[in-house]
């Protein structure tokens, strides 16, 4: 969505960066991370016990997360200020149409960052959780579990 409204001139370059913050970083990090998790789970129920080293750098990129929580309130206050003009609502429209998921809108995928922290606290504890073995961590995951 980013490229094509500053294309189009739908929007400044500074209303893209109140828009759409650090969605590059992040989006960065949670390919990243993606592709860890992909390779350390050899098969459904195996996976490499050095998945943790990706958890911890997930972990260090929180910031990432933090900064553009902080900014989310902005950037939908200026979508729904932006939404009162004609050509930004019609390319909108048209780049929701053309999209490959099109029941998702521009909000719908801005939301996501926020809605994924919760998400990656679960997955944590959940892996902290299977690796306790009578009641005592794993030495790999110390240092995950500190952090």
């Amino acid at each position: 969505y980013m490229e094509p409204l500053l294309g189009f001139e739908v929007i400044k370059p500074s209303d893209a960066q109140v828009i759409f913050c650090n969605i590059e970083a992040i989006y960065k990090i949670n390919s990243e991370f993606l592709q860890d998790l992909r390779r350390g789970f050899v098969q459904l129920d195996t996976w490499d016990p050095q998945i943790h080293l990706s958890m911890g750098r997930l972990l260090e990129q929180i910031p990432q997360y933090a900064s553009y929580y902080v900014n989310f309130e902005k950037s939908n206050a200026l979508r729904q200020k932006l939404k009162s003009n004609s050509k930004y609502a019609s390319v909108l429209a048209d780049l929701q149409k053309a999209s490959p998921t099109p029941f998702y809108d521009l909000d719908s995928y801005l939301i996501k960052p926020c809605q994924r922290l919760p998400r990656y606290k679960l997955l944590v504890d959940a892996v902290l959780k299977n690796m306790l073995t009578e009641n005592v961590l794993h030495p790999l995951y110390q240092d995950l579990y500190q952090n």
